[in-house]
């Protein structure tokens, strides 16, 4: 027949079988993670409950906190339990089917993560102008654990951004409402408040008047700005405030002003620069039409400028086979100057080269200096201006009457000494280029 023994409530069919049943019967409970999780029911961890021996099912006690829960018709080696609420939890008892009592090694605690905040605010001022030159700083400030994920708003677009720091700034220039949507750091979301409100007042808008930026290195130029009343003018070059240079108008002069040139209003509330203006300067060009020639009269022959210049071109084009060219054909017609225009206009520079034709000189042999406006003095034709022309007159003792170099302009009157020579023959010695000589005799008549 069947015996049945009972120890402490278990019950077997037998003592020692009833002793065997208690001895090793154990359950265990423990919070499997971080042992933390949000207050706000968003996470979870593991309780577990594992049993040693026994029979199953098993009935198991335990206090979430002051809360008695238990749970039946347990078949596996454990039980497995999600938990969301932070509290001390204690496993009170665990039985089993034989009403057997496990010995119980069972308190854990869960607890709550602080639950991360945003804050979102401007520091300092939250008024700037709009000229681009200010700016205001929003922060966000988190607390909670790192790394933290969130969202701001400005109303039409909305921002994520990711930070290790507790402190998040960012910068802005342009009139805006900020508010932040979410946070949510390494383990839970947060909470969010504050607002940063960027106010934007208009700045002046300055400009800088004139006609042509580009200048030769000669000339003077005036800016001129015309703000209205009540506003601070100054004058920038190159990034650098111009000394005393705090009117409507600016005189700057070709030689090293070559630059960006901006000017800035200040109304007292907000200040702007003008967008820049670029002074170009061009440098005088240097140019060369070549020597003066004394050429045969219908020959061809060449001029030889040089410029430093892109831009030049020959005047008058009079007989001329290329006026765009440096090095050009001529026809020997006339006497004639030539110039060599080199440069863009406004910015040039010239230079002349004569043109003589080689004409058979002609000397009178006399001249009557009476006055009456006909061969009053001796002309000599034929003589190039080029040339260095010496002539010496004497009288028949070999006395020297007249000296010097021709002059074309003012040719020799028969005066000696502010007196008309008598009436005679003379002889005179004509030296050209200190080369050729013309020697004859010329008579004074009345």
């Amino acid at each position: 027949s069947n015996i049945n023994a009972t120890i402490n409530g278990c019950q077997s069919n037998s003592l020692v079988d009833t002793l065997f049943d208690l001895v090793g019967f154990e359950a265990e409970l423990q919070i499997i993670g971080d042992k933390k999780v949000c207050n706000d029911g968003t996470n979870s961890d593991t309780l577990v409950i594992s049993f040693t021996k026994g029979t199953s099912p098993y009935t198991i006690t335990y206090l979430e906190e002051n809360k008695t829960i238990e749970k039946n018709n347990i078949t596996n080696a454990s039980e497995t339990i999600l938990i969301s609420n932070p509290a001390i939890y204690t496993l009170v008892s665990v039985k089993d089917s034989k009403n057997c009592s496990a010995n119980i090694k069972g308190i854990d605690t869960l607890t709550a993560h602080t639950l991360p905040t945003a804050t979102i605010a401007t520091k300092g001022n939250n008024t700037i102008c709009d000229n681009g030159l200010e700016k205001v700083e929003v922060e966000i400030e988190l607390t909670g654990t790192a790394p933290w994920s969130f969202e701001y708003t400005n109303g039409t677009q909305t921002i994520s951004e990711t930070s290790t720091n507790s402190s998040f700034v960012f910068t802005e220039q342009q009139k805006n409402n900020y508010q932040l949507v979410s946070v949510k750091d390494a383990f839970c979301t947060g909470t969010t408040q504050g607002q940063a409100i960027i106010n934007v007042i208009p700045s002046p808008q300055p400009s800088i008047n004139i006609t042509d930026t580009t200048i030769c290195e000669t000339e003077q130029i005036t800016l001129t700005s015309s703000p209205a009343q009540n506003i601070d003018i100054a004058w920038y070059k190159d990034n650098k405030a111009l000394e005393n240079q705090k009117t409507n108008s600016l005189l700057i002069n070709g030689i090293d002003s070559e630059g960006e040139y901006t000017v800035y209003w200040d109304n007292g509330t907000c200040g702007n620069f003008s967008p820049i203006t670029t002074i170009n300067v061009l440098d005088i060009p240097t140019v060369d039409a070549g020597e003066n020639m004394q050429v045969e009269e219908g020959s061809t022959f060449q001029l030889n400028g040089s410029t430093n210049s892109p831009t030049y071109q020959w005047t008058p084009t009079t007989y001329l086979s290329n006026p765009q060219s440096l090095l050009t054909n001529a026809e020997a017609v006339e006497n004639i100057e030539y110039i060599l225009i080199a440069g863009e206009e406004g910015c040039q520079a010239t230079d002349t080269v004569s043109i003589y034709l080689k004409r058979p000189i002609l000397i009178p042999n006399g001249f009557s200096p009476n006055g009456d406006g006909l061969n009053d003095t001796w002309i000599i034709e034929g003589l190039s201006p080029e040339s260095h022309v010496f002539l010496a007159v004497y009288n028949r003792w070999g006395n020297v009457v007249y000296e010097s170099f021709y002059n074309s302009n003012k040719p020799w009157n028969g005066v000696k000494n502010g007196e008309v020579l008598p009436v005679a023959t003379y002889y005179y010695i004509l030296t050209i280029d200190h080369n050729e000589t013309y020697q004859g005799s010329v008579s004074i008549v009345k």
